[in-house]
């Protein structure tokens, strides 16, 4: 083949090039035709072969580097490797190879340089990179890293055989990466590090994460390697846990006999002809009783979710120090809610309509004194006080009742201050207020304050702090801030008192 190429003296240079590309082992041979397309055998054209040659002494990655680097992987079972790295990687880790790609002097946000993934042993799959900077879903997860990360923390992320690889010489080690706005988009969750706020403690990032709806701590140590096996009854486990959350913050916490006996009387199938559901089936909701399969689950799903079953007496916890708590609280409303011309304190109360007598009429003589008839918590109303702090008033009270939403009594009652009333009422099927009818308390602020600057002060309950809620106050245009758990607004109770 040799001696039928040479016949062709045009051919001369592209056969030298061609034995002196054989005398090299596999690896250099791989590394130059990546990089110089032109000593492939589908190349004929003439080339220069001192210019080839120099730039391959120019390349940053040795061919000796490179060896070594292939086999410490070929120590790494392929089957393994995988598993081993890929999966377990927690997105402190992960962050740092997003660094890399970010910072000018190394990646320079350039994808297709791919040399910055070398530094790393061993590199993620470039189409695992790809995804971190290029959906949306990872982008809040290796950001509260990258923002605060050093040049130098990253150096020595990389292992030691490799990082002589990188010349630091003439590198700010204690630079950073200036993250494009393009990664900061809006999301509705949100994630905490060790590191995210220089004011916040872990242990409080932690408590956060944990208290907080849509808030996820990302930890820097625990290896994350997926989400864990999925929940088996979605539904079931929704359902639990909101009945559990909307009694605790009712102030009337829910037995574990009573939410077992509403998860029987929610799924199970009263109507024989059809074909129990596998939840029913499991858990044996149709023989009238609690199972021990359903008390078993109804514990895990609890603890799982930060619930304990407690003897009675548990109350909300006082901070030890709501001294510093409320006075950080205070001045945080008042920068916030310092452009307001209205400032309204609401807070909810609960009003028990048949509330249980003390004194009886009783012959006299009679030692003991009782009742038979037990007085119902549960018969009442819930009523928002809200007070205007510039003027000193207090407002039309909003009024919260028993009833589905838009049924009969909401439909009647819709013009109650229309018709000269002074109350605004509502129904729902809780007692306490959920977010639709939150989102009429807001309307009716608005009613009452037209073309105001309204400041809204209230409580942290789940239906005022969701992402739903707070779309709806940012839509309207209402300036708000939350009470801190364990502290409460006064006014409510020495109103009702009054």
């Amino acid at each position: 083949m040799k001696k039928f190429l040479l016949q062709d003296p045009s051919n001369t240079k592209w056969v030298n090039a061609q034995e002196a590309r054989a005398k090299t082992n596999t690896m250099n041979a791989q590394i130059r035709l990546l990089d110089y397309p032109e000593l492939s055998r589908k190349s004929r054209a003439t080339m220069d072969i001192e210019a080839a040659e120099a730039r391959i002494k120019n390349n940053k990655f040795t061919v000796s580097a490179m060896a070594s680097f292939y086999r410490w992987l070929r120590r790494i079972p392929r089957s393994s490797a995988t598993t081993r790295h890929y999966n377990i990687m927690t997105w402190k880790e992960r962050s740092f190879v997003v660094f890399y790609y970010l910072h000018p002097s190394l990646g320079n946000s350039d994808s297709e340089k791919k040399n910055y993934l070398q530094d790393f042993c061993p590199p993620p799959i470039p189409a695992t990179f790809s995804n971190w900077i290029s959906k949306h879903s990872y982008y809040p997860k290796w950001i509260p890293f990258v923002e605060n990360m050093k040049l130098k923390t990253v150096v020595q992320a990389i292992p030691a055989e490799f990082r002589y690889l990188l010349d630091t010489a003439d590198l700010d080690l204690e630079s950073g990466v200036s993250i494009p706005i393009r990664f900061r988009t809006p999301t509705t969750k949100r994630f905490l590090s060790a590191t995210s706020h220089p004011l916040m403690s872990r242990q409080k990032a932690v408590k956060v994460a944990k208290k907080s709806d849509g808030v996820k701590y990302l930890t820097g140590s625990v290896k994350t390697v997926t989400h864990g096996r999925s929940l088996k009854y979605p539904t079931e486990t929704l359902f639990l846990l909101d009945e559990v959350k909307t009694a605790w913050e009712s102030g009337n916490p829910i037995s574990r006999n009573k939410i077992s006996m509403q998860l029987i009387q929610k799924f199970d199938n009263i109507d024989d002809s059809e074909a129990p559901s596998e939840f029913c089936r499991v858990m044996k909701l149709n023989e009238g009783i609690i199972s021990l399969s359903l008390a078993q689950w109804v514990r895990r799903r609890l603890e799982g979710a930060s619930w304990s079953i407690r003897k009675e007496s548990v109350s909300q916890k006082v901070p030890t120090n709501w001294v510093a708590v409320a006075l950080e609280a205070s001045n945080k409303i008042r920068a916030k809610l310092k452009a307001c011309t209205v400032l309204i304190n609401a807070d909810e109360m609960f009003i028990n309509f048949y509330p249980r007598d003390t004194e009886f009429v009783v012959p006299t003589g009679t030692r003991r004194v009782g009742s038979n008839v037990a007085s119902d918590a549960k018969k009442g109303c819930t009523v928002m006080v809200s007070a205007e702090m510039y003027s000193s008033m207090i407002l039309p009270p909003f009024i919260v009742m028993t009833a589905t939403h838009n049924g009969t009594l909401a439909r009647r009652f819709a013009s109650w201050r229309d018709n000269g009333g002074d109350a605004s009422v509502h129904f729902q099927p809780s007692n306490w207020m959920d977010t639709p009818t939150a989102k009429k308390y807001i309307d009716f602020l608005i009613s009452l304050f037209p073309c105001q600057k309204i400041g809204l002060i209230w409580d942290a309950a789940s239906a005022h702090t969701c992402q739903e809620m707070i779309d709806y106050l940012e839509l309207k245009g209402l300036m708000y801030e939350f009470i801190p758990a364990g502290l409460v607004l006064n006014h409510a109770d020495l109103w009702s008192v009054r």
